[in-house]
């Protein structure tokens, strides 16, 4: 995606062929999703968001669902499929299962793909589970605390490629 956009090329022509080869500021105002890049910030495995300035298709499901696309960056959740470079597609209206991968979005600003293991029992359900796996493939969990959370969106759909 870097070389595409220091090269000006359109990241929705190498998606899908469509289009035209070169980005302008017309063909990427049109539709479509923004793509979320993650920044790596100081607490580790927590990323700060930041709009890449491309736009791809929204997956034919409900606009009512505000479905956002985020790019994968990191080996955090390979064990589950996702691979750095997989946009992953997820929706606010959407109830949040045991299990399921997740776009969270703390109160700070910070964000991270991760799965949602359930409310921390230990806690008295005032925290949530969040896990991923380090470079070793180690399973590692966050405690966050409700407070802490702003958002939580289920991930709905995986694409490989973009």
């Amino acid at each position: 995606a870097r070389l595409a956009l220091r090269q000006g090329v359109s990241l929705d022509w190498l998606a899908t062929g469509t289009g035209a080869m070169h980005r302008s500021p017309v063909t990427e105002a049109k539709g479509g999703l923004p793509v979320i890049g993650l920044t790596a910030v100081g607490t580790t495995g927590w990323y700060q968001p930041r709009t890449l300035g491309v736009r791809i298709p929204p997956p034919a499901d409900p606009a009512s669902l505000q479905p956002v696309a985020v790019l994968a960056i990191d080996d955090a959740l390979l064990p589950e499929g996702i691979r750095p470079g997989h946009v992953c597609f997820a929706f606010s209206g959407v109830d949040v299962l045991e299990g399921d991968l997740v776009y969270v979005t703390r109160t700070d600003g910070r964000v991270a793909l991760r799965r949602y293991d359930g409310p921390a029992a230990a806690t008295g359900g005032d925290a949530y589970r969040l896990s991923w796996f380090a470079g070793d493939g180690a399973l590692l969990t966050d405690l966050v605390p409700l407070s802490t959370i702003e958002a939580m969106n289920p991930v709905v759909k995986v694409r490989r490629k973009w």
